[in-house]
C-alpha cells in the first residue's frame, strides 16, 4: 500500500478500502505492508490504511473529509478534489500491475498534472493568512507534489521530444528532473518527503545531459 518503485505519487486509496476488509472477511487476523517513508506524496495511503487496521468498519470516503477538515483546515475543500481527481485517474487508468514510477505515467499526463497544480495553487492561497500550522503542512504537501509534477512533468516532456526534436522542449526536461535532485537533497526534506537517494532520476537524467 506504499511504493518504493515510486517515490512520489502512489494512489491506491481506492484498492486499500477493498483489500483490508476483504482481508477482515475471509479471516486474516494480521498483515504486513513493505511501506516506505514517502510522505510527501503517499501519505494519504498511509493514513487510511493504519484506520482501517484499526477499525475495518470506516468509511473511508467520510474519513477523508474529516482528514482533510482537520488536517488543512481552510484548504479542506480543494485538498480533497485533489485526492479524488489523483484516486479517479489510477482507478480508471491502465492498469498497473507494478509498483515502478515508470507505469504510472500515463496516468500523471499534462492534463491530469496541470489539474492538480490548480488545486495546489488555491489550496496554498486559501491557508495564505491562516494559521501558521495549516501554511506548514501545506508547504510540505506542496514540495511532495512538486516532486512528482517534475518527474512525470518530465518524462511527457520526454515522449514530446520524441515527436518533435525540439532541444527546448529536451532542455526544459532537464530542469525539471535536476529540480527534482533539488528538493530530494534539500535539508528541509531530505529523508522526510521520501527515503529515496536520487538514483532513479540521475539514471534518466545523464542520457538526456549528454546529448545536449
Amino acid at each position: 500500500w506504499g511504493s518504493f518503485g515510486s517515490y512520489s505519487f502512489w494512489p491506491v486509496v481506492h484498492t486499500i478500502s477493498k483489500d483490508i476488509p476483504y482481508f477482515y472477511e475471509k479471516g486474516e487476523i494480521g498483515v504486513y505492508s513493505e511501506t516506505h517513508r514517502h510522505w510527501g506524496g503517499q501519505h494519504l495511503n498511509f493514513i487510511v490504511f493504519s484506520r482501517l487496521l484499526w477499525d475495518v468498519n470506516t468509511n473511508v470516503e467520510a474519513y477523508i473529509d474529516e482528514f482533510c477538515t482537520l488536517f488543512y483546515g481552510p484548504a479542506a475543500k480543494p485538498m480533497r478534489e485533489y485526492y479524488r481527481k489523483m484516486e479517479l485517474a489510477a482507478k480508471n487508468g491502465l492498469p498497473v500491475y507494478n509498483q515502478q514510477m515508470e507505469q504510472m505515467v500515463p496516468v500523471f499526463n499534462k492534463e491530469l498534472l496541470a489539474e492538480l497544480r490548480t488545486l495546489i495553487d488555491k489550496a496554498n492561497a486559501e491557508v495564505a493568512n491562516a494559521d501558521p500550522v495549516y501554511r506548514t503542512r501545506m508547504d510540505f504537501v506542496t514540495k511532495g507534489f512538486r516532486l512528482g509534477e517534475c518527474y512525470f512533468g518530465a518524462q511527457n516532456l520526454i515522449q514530446e521530444y520524441a515527436e518533435t526534436k525540439d532541444p527546448s522542449i529536451r532542455n526544459k526536461a532537464v530542469e525539471m528532473f535536476e529540480e527534482s535532485l533539488k528538493i530530494i537533497n534539500d535539508p528541509k526534506y531530505k529523508r522526510r518527503l521520501t527515503e529515496y537517494d536520487g538514483s532513479l532520476i540521475s539514471r534518466r537524467l545523464n542520457p538526456i545531459k549528454k546529448k545536449l
